[in-house]
């Protein structure tokens, strides 16, 4: 009877681990979802990918976005486009957050990366105002995960949809 339960045993585990080896594609973009939500939390609390606190927003904007009654604690959501606009791409076994939208796509690289904003715009005018403030803004890096506490919620995350998976399975 014992040896009977620990071949039992033996192949539940050989069962769990090709259940383990076999991640889909749908698999890595709920991994890209839970990921997208690490960084929506993390953002909508005005702190960048190191966790420390954005960087303030220059006073001309601040008083701007006090005008239309939004927060001047710099949370990256002026419209909710941008980060509505990530999404996760499968690519080649591994996932990838990029923005869904090309706009968008460029709202989020002037914030993680900064601008110049002393050289000339090229192509249409920009809506912004222009501000006494000159040379490059700074950078508001979100569209990352580096902080260990975050890697850890989304390691949690793929930990349960293996699990589901797994149970799922065996029923």
């Amino acid at each position: 009877m014992a040896d009977r339960n620990a071949d039992d045993v033996a192949n539940l585990l050989d069962r769990i681990a090709e259940e383990i080896d076999h991640v889909t594609e749908i698999d890595l973009a709920d991994v890209g979802h839970a990921a997208i939500a690490v960084i929506e939390e993390r953002t909508k609390k005005g702190l960048d990918a190191n966790l420390q606190p954005f960087a303030p927003y220059t006073p001309e904007y601040a008083l701007e976005r006090a005008r239309q009654g939004l927060s001047t604690t710099p949370d990256l959501k002026r419209t909710g486009k941008m980060l509505d606009a990530m999404a996760p791409v499968v690519v080649g076994g591994a996932v990838k957050i990029e923005f869904a939208d090309q706009k968008e796509a460029t709202i989020a690289g002037a914030n993680n990366d900064g601008v110049d904003t002393s050289a000339p715009r090229e192509g249409k005018k920009s809506k912004r105002r222009v501000t006494p403030t000159r040379g490059k803004t700074p950078k508001r890096e979100f569209a990352v995960i580096r902080a260990q506490s975050e890697l850890h919620a989304v390691g949690e995350a793929i930990v349960e949809l293996v699990a589901e998976r797994v149970d799922q399975k065996l029923k």
